[in-house]
């Protein structure tokens, strides 16, 4: 149920966009192509191939079905890294990052339908656009500073954690800190990805 609100969600944000005059997804993944740059790319689909693995073993794709999910991942990493690499209308930009393919993974599976992984790459697209614009913002990732929204999260992280254990907190000193940095990067970076079971995980994202 939850994956049908999510995957519903995100076949109303293509609808939206096609009903615009901004770029096609196809647009955004021909102009990724030809521009981002080699580096990206390449670590890009160096990330591709361990995403999948990390998702809850109800959202994988079946075995003979993972080609296609991991084509699709690329293609939708490689678009979402072109629309948002440079400054855009709102003066912000964003750039790929390690954990964003987990994320995207998340959209890929979510959109999935009954044909193949490359017919929903489309909404997968449009549903990470909203997560990375609308839910977390461009500034979350963004290219400069680095991941500054990022970073601030965390901060306010780990004045909660000494808040919420303060013995814990005194008992540990520096190794505390680290500890909840440590944390916040694989939690907050993927959104959870990796870390929570299918449940819980579909029911933040489909909020």
């Amino acid at each position: 149920h939850l994956r049908q609100r999510i995957r519903h969600r995100a076949a109303e944000l293509l609808a939206a966009q096609e009903a615009t005059k901004f770029k096609s997804y196809d647009a955004w993944l021909r102009a990724a192509r030809k521009w981002v740059p080699a580096a990206t790319l390449e670590q890009i689909r160096q990330d591709v191939p361990r995403t999948f693995v990390a998702l809850p073993s109800e959202l994988r794709p079946e075995n003979q079905h993972m080609q296609s999910a991991q084509n699709a991942l690329e293609n939708v990493l490689l678009a979402a890294e072109w629309k948002h690499c440079n400054v855009n209308s709102a003066g912000a930009a964003a750039t790929y990052t390690q954990g964003m393919s987990f994320m995207a993974g998340i959209c890929i599976a979510s959109a999935h339908g009954t044909g193949g992984y490359e017919e929903d790459e489309g909404m997968a697209f449009w549903l990470l656009d909203c997560l990375l614009v609308e839910v977390l913002g461009l500034e979350f990732y963004a290219e400069w500073p680095r991941l500054f929204a990022y970073y601030a999260a965390a901060e306010c992280a780990g004045d909660l954690a000494c808040a919420a254990l303060p013995l814990l907190a005194r008992f540990l000193g520096d190794e505390f800190q680290n500890l909840v940095k440590t944390l916040t990067c694989k939690l907050f970076i993927p959104c959870f990805v990796g870390w929570l079971p299918v449940e819980p995980l579909l029911a933040l994202w489909a909020e």
